[in-house]
């Protein structure tokens, strides 16, 4: 699996760039971040990875690379279309409708990124403490002669920049195709997300890869005369306690920071923070164990059944 050998090859990979070391520049940073975070007009995003080494691939990618299958003739496209097939044959649909919510590809794919399947998702979470517990969880710290292998990593984007530049957002791309469909064609609505914004026709139109938004409410996809054609829906528990959307990679060689790129310009921006500093960032950004993020970060149904036993009795 390809890494990152140092942090000064890594560098060239992205926009803005820096290295933590101390408590002081720590703070003046994350100041900085959440500065960013609170301009909802840039829409920012982080994301927070616990070895700086690691290059931006999903774990679809990973898994394809890993076990070397473009060697045996295999179409990755198909692959995934197989587990959204599977889905759609499971009791996911059935149990959606009864929540009034319509299943699409999108949202199985977020399902399947966040209970243990691989998928060409990549999470990105608008709440930089987010990532900065991503970045903490389950480090391994061994002073190392290696420098890259003593840092973590946020990652960010101003999603605004993304969306101007290349136009690939999954709820935006729905808010063009809903134009022209007629508000009384029930037919045409029902077939909507099969019809107009499949996984594997969305791909192809936006060279392999797509922002995939994840509200926490359902947004209404209305045509050209505001008239009600669907409804996005592709949050789940997960990501919403995470305030996270995704960013859905399909190209097979490429990690997410190199294929954001556009006419040389790196739209994807890097941190790298020692970990020796860990212990100050669950202190003072994250005041509560690590443990106790897993709680909140992780969520199952099981574990809010059990909490609410726990409070009454």
């Amino acid at each position: 699996m390809k890494e990152y050998v140092s942090l000064n090859e890594k560098k060239d990979a992205f926009n803005e760039w820096c290295i933590i070391n101390t408590e002081e520049e720590l703070t003046s940073k994350v100041e900085e971040l959440l500065s960013l975070q609170k301009n909802t007009k840039l829409h920012v995003v982080f994301r927070g990875v616990n070895e700086a080494k690691y290059k931006m691939y999903n774990s679809f990618q990973r898994l394809w690379i890993i076990r070397d299958l473009s060697t045996i003739g295999m179409l990755p496209i198909n692959k995934i279309q197989s587990m959204i097939d599977y889905c759609y044959s499971s009791v996911l649909p059935p149990y959606l409708k009864r929540l009034g919510i319509i299943c699409n590809d999108w949202y199985i794919l977020a399902f399947l990124q966040h209970y243990g399947a691989v998928s060409p998702f990549l999470d990105f979470s608008k709440q930089l403490f987010v990532a900065l517990f991503f970045a903490c969880d389950n480090v391994v710290y061994h002073d190392s002669d290696n420098e890259i292998d003593n840092y973590i990593s946020i990652y960010f984007y101003k999603n605004v920049d993304v969306i101007n530049a290349f136009s690939n957002s999954v709820y935006k791309i729905a808010e063009t195709k809903a134009q022209n469909i007629d508000h009384n064609d029930k037919e045409a609505k029902k077939r909507f997300w099969k019809d107009y914004m499949s996984f594997r026709d969305i791909m192809a139109e936006q060279n392999n890869w797509v922002i995939v938004p994840a509200y926490t409410n359902v947004s209404t996809i209305r045509n050209s005369k505001k008239k009600k054609i669907t409804n996005y829906a592709i949050s789940n528990l997960n990501s919403t306690s995470q305030d996270g959307e995704f960013v859905c990679n399909m190209n097979m060689n490429l990690p997410l920071e190199l294929l954001m790129v556009k006419d040389d310009r790196k739209f994807i921006s890097c941190i790298n923070i020692h970990k020796g500093l860990i212990p100050y960032i669950i202190k003072k950004y994250l005041k509560a164990s690590l443990d106790t993020a897993r709680m909140k970060y992780y969520v199952m149904e099981q574990d809010i059944a059990k909490q609410a036993e726990k409070e009454a009795f």
